[in-house]
């Protein structure tokens, strides 16, 4: 069944042209197509779609056949992704570089049961599975780049998707625009001892304080973000140690057998404590859920024009309401403690999803004044809270 289903794996689709069968002698290694397809995927997304240097478009294979590992190795010079994981007892010697995505495309063709040989011929990759097999052009290992670091601080994190879902709940925050690239990432550095994650886009800003000790001499830095979305993907719902280590340049995460590696943005991130509004003495209380529910189903009638949202407090609940020109009005209440105070209004996408990252079964929401900085965070606290500017309905 295996090998039907790789014959019918067109060469064409993906990218390499068939040859004919390969001479004993050559380096090569015997490994699991379930176990090079799922470093393949982590690691083909370091490598930028299109490329002016040729061999960062592809991934670096070198096999330790007295370890009986194989090393994947990808880089965009700016993030590495290092992983080894093991062979076919029966495996040899490999040292070479081929285009990761479409390595990444073939091993994930190849049924999950099948083993795959891998075989180097000069400057060509052989890959056998089955009745299949391809030729892909390679290039020298050696002329492959690396990240050097040596970390000056480390930082245990367990279980490792802590601090995934922490990440999760700052990210969506970040700066896009280029011209404020040090507002690009999330800040990662220490408050009264402990670890802290803020970003902002001069319109929302989540900040984490985590449970986690902050080195007391260690540098604040500015994460990538692309190095955060491969972290999070990278350590997903693990329950293992996830070793965070670190300088004022690059940032390392060893978690398993993977090594990520990442230059930090080079930039100084804001005074963000300025915009951080105080409490006031009887905060509006609201499920989160059932609010931004509710804002979901009044902003329906919107459009690119008209994205706020305007809401009142009254005695006992919010009325939340949308009005457009071309599409007519909506408004719905939601349950909430709180008291009549001024009217205020604000950027729809931005409050769901600030409220989505605060979560919780309540929060409070403070504001001084309806065009006041608004300070959201749950009843029981758990060291997050997030400001979010009103804007004018």
């Amino acid at each position: 069944m295996g090998a039907t289903a790789m014959t019918e794996v067109p060469a064409s689709a993906a990218g390499l042209e068939r040859e004919a069968p390969v001479a004993d002698g050559k380096m090569g290694i015997t490994i699991e197509a379930a176990v090079l397809s799922r470093a393949m995927s982590a690691a083909a997304k370091v490598c930028e779609a299109r490329n002016t240097i040729p061999i960062l478009s592809n991934v670096r294979l070198v096999a330790d056949p007295i370890i009986g590992k194989l090393e994947v190795l990808t880089t965009d010079m700016d993030i590495e992704y290092r992983q080894r994981v093991p062979m076919a007892q029966e495996s040899g010697q490999l040292r070479t570089t081929v285009n990761a995505g479409k390595l990444r495309d073939l091993v994930n063709a190849v049924p999950k049961g099948a083993q795959m040989r891998l075989t180097q011929d000069g400057n060509r990759l052989i890959v056998q599975a089955g009745r299949g097999r391809w030729v892909m052009h390679s290039l020298p290992a050696d002329d492959f780049p690396s990240i050097e670091f040596a970390p000056q601080h480390r930082l245990p994190i367990e279980p490792a998707s802590k601090i995934g879902r922490i990440i999760d709940r700052v990210l969506w925050s970040r700066e896009t625009e280029l011209a404020r690239y040090y507002l690009n990432g999330p800040l990662w550095h220490g408050d009264n001892g402990k670890l802290r994650l803020v970003t902002t886009n001069g319109h929302t800003m989540p900040v984490i304080t985590t449970d986690l000790n902050w080195p007391a001499d260690a540098p604040e830095v500015i994460l990538a973000p692309k190095f955060c979305t491969i972290l999070k993907d990278l350590v997903g719902d693990g329950a293992g140690v996830a070793m965070m280590c670190w300088d004022a340049a690059k940032m390392r995460v060893e978690f398993g057998d993977v090594i990520l590696t990442g230059k930090v943005i080079d930039g100084t991130f804001p005074d963000y404590r300025r915009v951080i509004s105080p409490p006031v003495a009887e905060p509006v209380i609201v499920d989160p859920a059932t609010l931004a529910e509710a804002v979901r189903r009044v902003k329906l009638l919107g459009s690119e024009k008209t994205r706020s949202v305007k809401v009142e407090y009254h005695d006992g609940k919010i009325t939340l309401s949308h009005t457009s020109v071309d599409h007519g009005t909506a408004t719905e209440e939601v349950p909430a403690d709180c008291k009549r105070r001024p009217d205020t209004g604000f950027n729809a996408s931005y409050l769901m999803e600030m409220l989505a990252a605060i979560g919780g079964d309540s929060v409070e929401i403070h504001q001084q004044d309806a065009n006041a900085p608004t300070l959201f965070r749950r009843v029981v606290d758990d060291g997050a809270f997030g400001i979010v500017m009103p804007m004018r309905t």
